[in-house]
């Protein structure tokens, strides 16, 4: 064996020794995440109204703190917020809001809105990490909680609705991650790219002329992060 192969040799053990250990410890984990939002489109129905909302591309930022186990399985709670700007509503029947509002029947529109739906969540996960020996861990994974869906749209410059409501939330997902460290005093520092689908049950809300109906949130969420194990 020629010394280059030897230096290799010493090199690839070192390197991977750590990576190996790592993987196999337990230990406390902070975890931060941000990424591009893909809102499904939501029909809001009740009190006469009947339309569809329409959402731009927005965003998502997340943070958890938990426990990882030995055996690849880790809990953990997670405050994570997502935002997307309404585009447009298409509107099957307004029950009564556009005449209310003293700008006609909207019946039939498809009209450009200003303003947003967001969702601020705190979530209960658990995921397991699929130990492949070479520092990339795929990982598979959900969660439930709870969800604060705030709404606010405005047609045409007057408002249709601002309200908001708190409702049972879940996610499932999955992902891959890199063991890009493990030096002291982290037990491991990992590299992610996470897709998560979350979806609420239907937020029930209230337009401006006092008429309340059912919305949805769901959605696909695609994040990069990182974890920090200690």
């Amino acid at each position: 064996m020629t010394v280059k192969r030897c230096i290799g040799a010493v090199v690839s053990v070192a390197f991977l020794s750590p990576i190996s250990s790592a993987l196999a410890a337990d230990g406390f984990y902070v975890n931060v995440m941000a990424g591009v939002n893909f809102l499904q489109n939501a029909d809001n129905t009740g009190g006469g109204i009947t339309l569809t909302s329409e959402f731009e591309p927005g965003f998502g930022l997340a943070g958890a703190g938990g426990y990882k186990f030995s055996n690849g399985i880790h809990l953990e709670g997670e405050l994570g917020y997502r935002r997307n700007a309404l585009d447009r509503l298409v509107v099957t029947n307004d029950g009564g809001v556009g005449v209310a509002l003293g700008v006609g029947s909207l019946n039939g529109l498809s009209l450009d809105v200003d303003d947003e739906v967001s969702a601020l969540s705190f979530m209960v996960n658990g995921f397991y990490d699929f130990d492949l020996g070479s520092g990339w861990m795929p990982y598979v994974g959900g969660g439930v909680g709870l969800a604060l869906i705030d709404a606010e749209a405005s047609v045409l410059g007057v408002t249709v609705v601002n309200d908001d409501d708190t409702v049972f939330a879940y996610q499932i997902g999955a992902g891959i991650g890199y063991v890009a460290s493990t030096s002291q005093p982290l037990e491991e520092y990992v590299v992610t790219l996470d897709y998560r689908y979350f979806a609420t049950a239907d937020p029930s809300l209230t337009d401006a002329a006092g008429g309340a109906f059912d919305s949805e949130f769901s959605g696909h969420y695609f994040c990069v992060g990182m974890r920090f194990q200690y």
